[in-house]
């Protein structure tokens, strides 16, 4: 036969060769990721607190550094919502304008969104 079909083990339970590799991988002898982060646990829990300590103190300044770095994300979040509703609202304003276009009706409608803005400006500054 063809050496890069794969052959078909009769003897195995699932008839396959990928069943060879997982015997081999369950007993290989190495330890599963649940027991390591249980032996982990374990060390950690019998570390005194000054052995600790550095640790824990590094873990605090990312733990600011997350944390500020969340709140610009999130104020980011909240100027792109503002920006992209301000821009629905001026695209719809101007879809209901373009059927009575009038040099009037159009000069209105640019101060209208001109306000809008202003608004949601003034919104956005109150909450930050």
């Amino acid at each position: 036969g063809n050496a890069d079909v794969p052959q078909i083990n009769k003897e195995s339970p699932e008839g396959t060769s990928a069943s060879k590799k997982r015997r081999h991988r369950k007993s290989h002898g190495k330890i599963g990721f649940a027991q390591l982060a249980r032996q982990i646990s374990e060390k950690w829990n019998n570390l005194k607190a000054a052995e600790k300590s550095p640790f824990e103190a590094d873990a605090a300044v990312e733990k600011q550094r997350y944390q500020r770095e969340l709140d610009s994300w999130k104020k980011a979040q909240i100027q792109k919502k503002v920006q992209q509703d301000a821009h629905e609202a001026a695209a719809l304003a101007l879809s209901n304008l373009k059927s009575s276009i009038t040099p009037h009706a159009t000069a209105g409608a640019y101060q209208s969104s001109t306000n809008q803005n202003f608004a949601q400006e003034t919104w956005l500054n109150k909450r930050m």
